[in-house]
């Protein structure tokens, strides 16, 4: 489904000027120009001028056939009233009348007879806490003026905010105004100039100023003279600011202006030395048939539901309806001394951080010498090496382990020789444990001896050197210590060899 079209119309000094948007982004802009004449009376709808300034808009929105007649109005700097004061700092639900208080000092007229708003945020000035107070008013005869003569055209007034919000906002929308700088916005028109002092996206300061005496001879004035007041305004504007806001210093110009009037801002950027960024008309709405800055303002007062800076200023009020948010937003000033103690205390964690890092690698050097020192030779072994190593340590201490505490052997060991007949002899003996499961009632593993043992015989006549090894084998069977500690006695080799020239017989008995 498409969106929705918004209407917005900037009423200007000499023209309406209304741009409809859809999606945020401008889809027809025109400017209705009029007689400044027209608007001396506009307040009284059955007045002749009212009436020329009704049939106007009439034809402008039937011959661009428009068809949502719902409106929202930006109004000129001149009719509304910006102050900006500071309280003491207190809960927010007592400011409502401290502010109809102090405003009294502020405004030339009775509350009474205003539609206003206000928006309160916390700062710090003068090393104390305080609020700031931003108020914006319009007298009600003329809020009602306006709407008078724009409901009698046939448009429904939605919105109605000051023209330095609208600016504001179609800014925020092109990714023109950065939001954590100090920002002086300039703008300049046919006829007049203007200076709004945005702070994050809010307006802090809002001055406007004729160019020309008269709005109908603009030709005769040379540009030097121009230029000359242009600066003057701009700078009394940033004298005024500086003395009200002594902590901010504003770190960039935004210059909206038509063709024919940029010139007058040449060299602005070193005069004040600030940078100085030029935007024109077609660099916010994406169209080129108009210059006309007032256009930037109707194409921002329509994007007010879907582009929303920081706060809103809406004063289509019957009554006045101050605007306290539930959460203001705090805005502290620069704390030099706090910033000075954050400043040693981060030095001095720096130090600390340095010298702790330096004693732990000082540390560290001095284990890894003491491990080298300890390591000697095996400190060149690789890991393939070192795993090798103590796998080989690691079997060997379980063997160690698994050693029985006490053996038979020495019995066995005394025993052995006296089965030997005469003629053979032990060459080699071995003597080992493996584990088995006793044959008990209730079976557990036992270390079982072994003993192997390799041997010769010898006899004058060959034939009688195996009769030998038969007779070894026969007696260690049939003795009771060795049939009953071994399961088998086996011969598992015999042959014929020679030994230092004689002919004998070697063999191997294992014992199990």
């Amino acid at each position: 489904m498409a969106s929705k079209r918004k209407l917005g119309v900037f009423w200007g000094t000499n023209a309406f000027h209304f741009v409809e948007t859809e999606g945020g982004n401008p889809k027809k802009i025109f400017v209705v120009p009029f007689s400044s004449s027209d608007v001396s009376r506009f307040s009284n709808p059955e007045a002749v001028d009212s009436l020329k300034l009704i049939t106007l808009i009439q034809k402008a929105i039937q011959d661009q056939r428009i068809m949502d007649l719902d409106v929202s109005l930006s109004l000129p700097s001149k009719d509304i009233i910006f102050r900006s004061f500071v309280i003491p700092y207190m809960p927010f639900s007592e400011v409502k009348n401290v502010v109809e208080f102090e405003a009294s000092k502020y405004v030339p007229f009775s509350l009474s007879e205003l539609i206003y708003t206000y928006y309160p945020f916390i700062t710090v000035e003068n090393k104390k806490r305080v609020i700031r107070i931003l108020l914006v008013a319009i007298r009600k005869d003329k809020l009602e003026g306006y709407n008078n003569i724009l409901e009698r055209a046939g448009l429904r007034v939605a919105q109605i905010e000051p023209s330095s919000m609208s600016v504001v906002r179609a800014l925020v929308s092109r990714k023109q105004l950065p939001n954590n700088k100090i920002i002086a916005i300039v703008e300049v028109n046919s006829y007049e100039g203007k200076i709004i002092i945005v702070d994050k996206n809010v307006p802090q300061f809002v001055r406007e100023f004729q160019l020309y005496p008269s709005t109908e001879d603009t030709t005769s004035f040379p540009l030097d003279i121009l230029r000359a007041r242009l600066f003057n305004e701009i700078k009394i504007s940033f004298d005024y600011f500086s003395r009200q806001y002594s902590q901010k210093k504003i770190d960039k110009i935004i210059a909206l202006s038509k063709d024919d009037t940029r010139k007058l801002l040449d060299g602005f950027s070193d005069d004040f030395g600030i940078p100085m960024n030029l935007v024109d008309v077609n660099t916010i709405l994406k169209i080129t048939t108009s210059d006309e800055v007032g256009l930037i303002n109707a194409f921002g007062v329509g994007l007010r539901d879907s582009v929303t800076p920081n706060i809103n200023f809406d004063i289509k009020w019957k009554a006045p309806q101050p605007i306290v948010p539930e959460t203001p937003r705090e805005e502290k000033g620069t704390d030099y001394k706090s910033i000075a103690i954050t400043a040693l205390v981060s030095l001095g964690l720096v130090y600390f951080i340095f010298a702790f890092s330096n004693n732990l690698i000082t540390s560290h050097k001095q284990k890894i010498a003491t491990l080298k020192q300890q390591l000697g030779p095996r400190d060149s072994l690789t890991l393939e090496a070192i795993e090798q190593q103590t796998n080989s340590f690691t079997s060997k201490l379980n063997n160690y382990k698994n050693a029985p505490p006490k053996s038979e052997i020495a019995y066995y060991l005394k025993t052995l020789p006296t089965l030997f007949p005469e003629g053979a002899w032990i060459q080699r003996l071995d003597v080992a444990y493996y584990d088995a499961v006793a044959n008990q009632p209730v079976p557990h593993r036992v270390s079982r001896l072994n003993i192997n043992f390799d041997g010769y015989a010898y006899a004058a006549d060959a034939s009688e050197q195996f009769e030998l090894v038969d007779t070894l084998l026969l007696n260690l069977k049939n003795n009771k210590d060795f049939s009953k500690t071994f399961d088998k006695i086996d011969l598992t080799s015999v042959q014929k060899t020679g030994l230092q020239d004689y002919a004998v017989t070697s063999f191997r008995i294992t014992c199990r």
